[in-house]
Order: C-alpha cells, then sequence, then structure tokens
C-alpha cells in the first residue's frame, strides 16, 4: 500500500467518524477489547479470507484511533522494532492500563508500536497474497453500509442487527483482492 493509499484510507475512516459522531477518543477507550476480539478471530479463522478481515478490522481500529504519521510510513519495510516475545507478551501489553498510550513500553515509543501494528496488518495481509490497498476499500464499503451507535458502556460502535439493517449490508468481497501472479 502507497504512502497516497493510505491517507486516502484514513481520510474515508475520519468521514465515517464524523458521520457516525464518534472521536477518536471513543475509539481509544475500546481499543484494547476490540483488538483483542480481532485477535481471536484472527486465531480461529479457518479460511484466509477471514484472517484478511481480521487484519483489516485491526488496521480499522488502529487507524481510527491513533493519529498515523504518514511522512513515516514506508512502503517495502517492516518497522524496525523487535517482535514480542510470544503472543501473550502482545496481550499483557495490550491489557495494561494504559496500553502503550501515554507509556514507553513494548517497544519504546508508543509511535513505534502504533506503526508495528499498521504495517503488520498490511505486510501480512499482502503475504497471503492480497491488495491491502484493496481489501481496505471492501471493509470500507461494508462499514459503510451498515448503521449503529457508540455503546459507552461496550466502549464500541455496535451495529444495528435489525433485519431492515441487515438487508442494507454490504459483505467485503476480498476475491477481487487477490494479487496477480508475479507481484
Amino acid at each position: 500500500m502507497t504512502k497516497k493509499e493510505l491517507d486516502e484510507i484514513i481520510k474515508e475512516l475520519d468521514l465515517w467518524r464524523e458521520n457516525r459522531f464518534l472521536t477518536k477518543t471513543h475509539q481509544k477507550n475500546g481499543y484494547i477489547g476490540n483488538m483483542l476480539e480481532e485477535l481471536s478471530e484472527f486465531a480461529r479463522a479457518s479460511k484466509t479470507e477471514e484472517k484478511v478481515d481480521a487484519l483489516c478490522d485491526m488496521l480499522v481500529f488502529t487507524l481510527n484511533t491513533f493519529d498515523i504519521d504518514t511522512q513515516a510510513y514506508e512502503l517495502n519495510k517492516i518497522a524496525q522494532a523487535p517482535l514480542p516475545a510470544s503472543i501473550l507478551d502482545f496481550v499483557f501489553c495490550l491489557s495494561d492500563n494504559q496500553l502503550m498510550l501515554d507509556e514507553n513500553k513494548f517497544f519504546g515509543k508508543s509511535d513505534d508500536m502504533i506503526m508495528y501494528i499498521v504495517k503488520t496488518c498490511i505486510f501480512n495481509i499482502s503475504r497471503m497474497g492480497y491488495e491491502p490497498y484493496l481489501c481496505m476499500k471492501e471493509v470500507l464499503k461494508e462499514i459503510n453500509s451498515r448503521v449503529g451507535s457508540y455503546i459507552p458502556e461496550m466502549k464500541k460502535w455496535v451495529k444495528d442487527t435489525s433485519d431492515e439493517a441487515k438487508a442494507k449490508w454490504y459483505k467485503a468481497d476480498f476475491t477481487q483482492c487477490i494479487k496477480e501472479k508475479g507481484q
């Protein structure tokens, strides 16, 4: 994904939040739970497209929560930070009260970890044979097709699951996001 494409995705997510009267603070309040939920979905996924969907959702939650310095984003480099020793280290880091939001934990500077999450999601979507930008465009179509509201007690935006609302839902179609051979 290019810097220009990432900027476009960020702008579309900014508009999505604005249309739903959400703030980055709303998103930050539920970030830990949302990321753990998506990590669980990723771990339980039996199909590659389910894994891609979970990675895209992690990317959405991260981009919706933090200000990303896209000037620092480099297309072909994964963050130069050390990997966690285990998934448990990552989970414990996420579950620590303030996460890495205002303390230098896990990788050092919090910006490094945020960029690491962004790049890791993009890298793995690509590694699985999908175009990250096209996948994110599909996910944006999906989330834009839903209505709902922010539930403070749950610390998350919850989609309306009425039959009327479900009839308007779009399901991301990742089959059209598969990389061409040789890419």
